[in-house]
């Protein structure tokens, strides 16, 4: 089996992404900055995972990505509520 996890982090200016990458029995663990340029390169070259897993919010079209969670500021976790896990 080939996983991916991604817990999506916001920051500019630190590596808050958390990328694990599993690949039969071989884990693979790192840390990447917002951009995808920046998360890619921590993925192991060629991996093709069959299953993927993200937590972080997910954001409506249009929204802007990088806008900061605020009390209140709902949209954020609409597709928690919609699963029933808020």
């Amino acid at each position: 089996m080939k996983l991916i996890g991604v817990d999506v982090g916001f920051s500019n200016t630190r590596p808050t992404t958390g990328i694990a990458c599993l690949d039969e029995e071989r884990l693979f663990l790192a840390r990447a900055e917002t951009t995808w340029a920046k998360r890619e390169t921590v993925i192991p070259h060629g991996f093709r995972p069959s299953i993927i897993a993200f937590d972080g919010p997910l954001l409506p079209e249009g929204a802007n990505e990088l806008t900061r969670r605020e009390p209140g500021y709902r949209h954020y976790y609409t597709c928690r509520q919609m699963f029933g896990s808020d």
